[in-house]
């Protein structure tokens, strides 16, 4: 079993003796650091959006799980009661 003196020994020889290899696999390290860092920062920054954008006052609760058919005719009818079922029959007529 080598020393730990004899291992750093060895390991400065290395990087000496191929110094582009050695600053290729530094720099990688750093790009790759630098990566995982920028995502995690980029994740939080977008889920603290969204939970900002989720408590706003103007978004009503009953919006939030709606289908995509939550906008212009269909928001009306659904303030009227008649929700989205005209659409389900609807679509399944034009399929058939």
């Amino acid at each position: 079993m080598m020393r730990t003196s004899d291992l750093v020994a060895s390991a400065g020889r290395a990087l000496r003796a191929n110094p582009m290899r050695s600053a290729l696999t530094a720099l990688g390290v750093i790009i790759g650091v630098a990566s995982v860092v920028a995502m995690v920062a980029l994740g939080s920054g977008a889920q603290a959006q969204v939970e900002r954008f989720d408590r706003q006052p103007w978004l009503k609760s009953a919006d939030r799980g709606a289908e995509p058919y939550a906008h212009g005719q269909c928001a009306r009818a659904n303030r009227h009661g008649l929700g989205f079922a005209h659409h389900r029959g609807r679509r399944s007529a034009e399929r058939d």
